[in-house]
């Protein structure tokens, strides 16, 4: 029932962030809600609430970089102002960055993505969003990082065929601003990963002796160590 959405939501913004938003943008919000919309909104004290196809993200005031999580993490908000980001994302729009195994690579941004080739025989999972096993070794193209392009194909993992990337993003609930800030690993301009999203089914793992790559997301500060974690985290 209405009335016991509103009174969710308001004891969710209340006690989340110390204080109240408002009738009018809890309104809008709830709006939002009953139309399954992906979106964002501003609350006081630089608060934010990030609305996804299934779930509701309360996010606290951006903290400086010192302060940021160095362990591997999904992919999505960033510690930065929107403004820096944006501007990172428009000088990299055109731009790929060679990822060596192992090896990372570090955008404007701080976002990081790093590779090492898993010895033949060593089981693997998936650890988290921010961490995918894919086959593949040296000899199948080159790995490369970069950000999403008009007219992106992808073969999710399982599907029966390749979709746009928009539309892949828009169904696993990405919003629309969100979704040119992901970040792509390729091989050969054909899309491998989408960080923290999901991998092709191209590049299934289908023997754990086969040459395979670890990749992971990193949200860290520029100045953490450069060393991929170890296989055993």
């Amino acid at each position: 029932p209405l009335p016991l959405r509103r009174r969710a939501l308001w004891r969710l913004l209340t006690e989340g962030t110390g204080q109240s938003a408002g009738r009018r943008l809890e309104r809008r919000v709830l709006e939002s809600l009953g139309r399954g919309q992906c979106t964002r909104f501003s609350l006081p004290g630089s608060w934010t609430l990030l609305l996804r196809s299934h779930e509701l993200h309360l996010l606290p005031p951006q903290r400086p970089a010192a302060d940021v999580e160095r362990s591997p993490t999904p992919q999505g908000w960033l510690p930065f102002s929107e403004e820096f980001a944006q501007r990172a994302l428009r000088e990299s729009e055109t731009r790929s960055y060679p990822l060596s195994a192992p090896g990372i690579v570090t955008l404007d941004d701080g976002r990081r993505i790093s590779a090492e080739e898993l010895p033949a025989g060593l089981p693997h999972r998936f650890s988290d969003g921010g961490e995918a096993v894919l086959q593949w070794d040296g000899t199948a193209g080159q790995l490369e990082v970069r950000s999403p392009r008009t007219g992106d194909r992808f073969f999710p993992l399982g599907a029966p065929g390749s979709r746009p990337l928009t539309r892949f993003l828009a169904d696993r609930g990405i919003p629309r601003e969100e979704r040119s800030r992901c970040l792509l690993v390729c091989v050969d301009d054909q899309i491998a990963w989408v960080a923290g999203v999901g991998p092709s089914e191209h590049f299934r793992v289908r023997s754990d002796h086969g040459p395979r790559v670890r990749l992971c997301l990193h949200r860290t500060p520029l100045e953490a160590a450069e060393a991929p974690p170890a296989l055993g985290a």
